[in-house]
């Protein structure tokens, strides 16, 4: 973040903004002891610099995230030493009457003239140490048997040298810390080691300590502990999260026991609650106390049972004294009257003492005991609809039979409706009153079968048969409909109209003219197909061809 041509600047909000025009005045303003700035610790600030602040450079972890590297200070002329460009940082902290330290920021613009700016912070304390895990670890502690490894031993006896690794990390919102502090690490609560961490501190990296040896230890459970800061001497924004413990068991050279819990089924009932029991089992009778944790679970998949609906949680611990091998777990199972799939859930062991978990999940069965419905079932069918359509002062009745099955117990109504249908619709006006015909069946308790009547009106129009389409809908008290359409053909039974037909052939028509009198030339007409009206047509004579005959080559016609 440049600061040219920047009046003031802000570092979070924790900081004052200093005018950089007061600059001069506020470092004249530092009181000094024989001419020093002194440090909280009363030591000078060249002193400062020159020991536990000696590092080449750092990162700020402030909203300019530039390089920063420490000024040496001269106190005629605070000259920060670095290259042109560059930006810098130093922390100083005086006798003035500041509860913190004061930093200064220089940064060379690009024509080469500096720039600095001091802010004082209102609080040094924004320090958390934590114990910390870091990425590709089990833990902020993680016991191992074997060397270079950040996992957890599977399994410890009292032949293996442990491997210990743990990290610390410098949480808070301060970039550094420049005070020093002790970490310890516990066995049992009794100290096994510590170290002094000196300044600086850096958010980043952590302090990785990793393979610290202990010897083989005795059987039975034992307890890690890491303690941050563990002398109280840095003031944390959060002085409650410097310990972090691990419990682990070490086993004997005899086989520990082991512990396993059994699956079970249940039927959820139909009111009130269900108790499902557990029954976890230790292999072999135990010479000492043996724990165990216990903590339900929802199931997994479309099938899951889900606390608190179907069951309600719980967890605890079981304790077996010497001499018992068998501890019981009860669930309490939420009855219903829902027609469901059975459900699981579950209920998982953990962090066992002087025994080993063989089995480390019960499932839970929840099995659905309640009667599914029985619905009753709706079916359309012709029973005699494929007839004629009658003459046209009459009509004709198509019929319908609609069963119901399965459950005739109850009431039950349907809708039925027709509609024309097919590659020839009937409409409307096939059917009597001229509209398209429809109601409602109503069963009874008991009743298995009704009649549809629909009655078509007849014509005398010669056309082609006709279809429509008889449909079932909205079935009412939960029955279903099962065939909806039944279709009827209406026959066409108008015989079609006899047309006569009319043909003229040559009887004797190819003749010679003689040359006086006449010559007659003869054409006959005949009717065919229907002979039982009478007919007339005209004729007429007219030339044609390529050499006309015209009217000086008739004499008179007769027919």
């Amino acid at each position: 973040m440049s600061l040219q041509n920047k009046a003031k600047k802000t570092v979070r909000n924790i900081y004052s903004e200093i005018d950089l025009s007061s600059i001069e005045t506020i470092f004249k303003s530092i009181p000094k002891v024989n001419g020093q700035i002194l440090t909280r610790n009363n030591t000078s600030l060249s002193s400062l610099l020159n020991s536990s602040l000696n590092t080449p450079s750092l990162k700020a972890n402030k909203p300019d995230t530039e390089s920063k590297s420490l000024l040496t200070y001269n106190p005629s002329s605070f000259t920060p030493q670095g290259n042109q460009g560059s930006s810098f940082l130093s922390v100083i902290s005086t006798n003035n009457g500041l509860s913190g330290f004061v930093y200064g920021f220089h940064q060379l613009d690009q024509t080469g003239v500096g720039q600095t700016i001091f802010i004082d912070t209102n609080s040094l304390f924004d320090i958390d140490l934590i114990p910390y895990q870091p990425i590709g670890w089990d833990g902020p502690i993680v016991i191992s048997t074997v060397a270079g490894t950040h996992t957890n031993a599977q399994t410890i006896t009292t032949a293996d040298t442990l491997y210990i690794d743990f990290a610390i990390l410098n949480n808070g919102p301060d970039y550094v810390l420049f005070e020093n502090f002790k970490y310890t690490l516990s066995l049992d609560g009794v100290l096994w080691g510590s170290v002094t961490k000196y300044p600086p501190f850096y958010t980043y990296p952590p302090i990785l300590n990793q393979d610290s040896i202990f010897a083989p230890l005795s059987a039975g459970t034992h307890e890690i502990t890491l303690t941050v800061d563990s002398e109280n001497t840095v003031q944390e924004t959060n002085e409650n999260n410097n310990v972090f413990s691990k419990r682990f068991t070490v086993l004997g050279t005899t086989p520990p026991p082991t512990l396993s819990i059994n699956d079970i089924s249940i039927n959820e009932g139909s009111s009130g609650v269900s108790i499902a029991t557990f029954t976890v089992t230790l292999s072999t009778v135990a010479t000492s106390n043996v724990t165990v944790n216990y903590a339900t679970a929802n199931g997994t998949g479309s099938a899951a049972a889900v606390a608190p609906d179907d069951y309600t949680s719980s967890s605890g611990s079981l304790t077996f004294t010497p001499g018992e091998t068998s501890k019981t777990i009860s669930v309490t199972i939420i009855s219903d009257t829902v027609v469901e799939a059975n459900e699981t859930f579950f209920v998982n062991l953990s962090s066992a003492t002087n025994a080993i978990i063989a089995d480390n999940q019960g499932v839970g069965t929840i099995l659905d005991d309640d009667s599914t419905p029985i619905i009753p079932t709706l079916a359309i069918a012709a029973t005699n609809a494929n007839l004629t359509e009658g003459n046209n002062s009459g009509t004709n009745p198509f019929t319908f039979t609609v069963k119901r099955d399965v459950n005739t117990t109850g009431a039950n109504a349907v809708n039925w409706a027709v509609i024309g249908s097919g590659t020839n619709l009937a409409n409307d006006s096939d059917f009597v009153g001229g509209v398209f015909p429809s109601g409602i069946l109503n069963f009874a308790a008991g009743q298995t079968s009704k009649k549809i009547t629909v009655n078509v009106q007849g014509d005398t129009t010669v056309e082609a048969d006709e279809n429509f389409t008889v449909t079932l809908s909205n079935p009412t008290n939960g029955a279903t409909i099962t065939t909806a359409t039944a279709i009827g053909t209406i026959q066409n039974d108008d015989s079609t109209v006899t047309t006569p037909t009319l043909a003229i052939a040559a009887t004797k028509a190819n003749q010679i003219e003689k040359n006086s009198g006449t010559n007659p030339f003869t054409f006959t007409v005949k009717r065919d197909v229907n002979t039982t009206g009478a007919n007339a047509v005209n004729w007429a004579v007219i030339g044609s061809g390529t050499n006309l005959a015209n009217d000086s080559d008739y004499s008179k016609c007769s027919r």
